[in-house]
């Protein structure tokens, strides 16, 4: 079994678990790929064929942000779920609280850095910080 999952931004990126069983066999994280500041899709495809479930971060409003960042975000977001949608690979939007509520420790204000440490911990072999 090949699980996807996605933080949708263009600094976000791609996790894949590949399973047998409850045995994790793979886990590959890539940066999300971007060609001229703009989601790279078929590099996307390539890398989700053939999974079986996938989960995506959910979008929301981002307090601070401008309106024009929002609606670039937006449609990188529709066009991540559009192409998920073509793969007919079944897909879950989960919000960043409700997954950080269940994986990072109460009161955590650097949500990026402490979700990599836990990342790193679980899976020490995937490097979640290219370059």
């Amino acid at each position: 079994m090949k699980i996807i999952a996605f933080d949708p931004g263009l600094n976000g990126g791609i996790a894949k678990l590949e399973c047998v069983g409850s045995k994790i066999k793979r886990a590959t994280a890539i940066p999300m790929p971007v060609k001229d500041k703009e989601l790279d899709l078929a590099e996307i495809v390539r890398f989700i064929q053939g999974a079986d479930h996938c989960f995506i971060e959910k979008i929301w409003g981002f307090p601070g942000g401008s309106s024009t960042s929002l609606c670039t975000t937006c449609l990188n977001y529709g066009k991540l779920l559009a192409l998920i949608w073509v793969q007919r690979i079944p897909c879950a939007e989960i919000p960043s609280r409700t997954w950080q509520a269940k994986i990072l420790p109460k009161g955590c204000l650097d949500t990026k850095a402490a979700s990599i440490a836990i990342c790193q911990e679980r899976f020490p072999e995937v490097n979640l910080i290219p370059g």
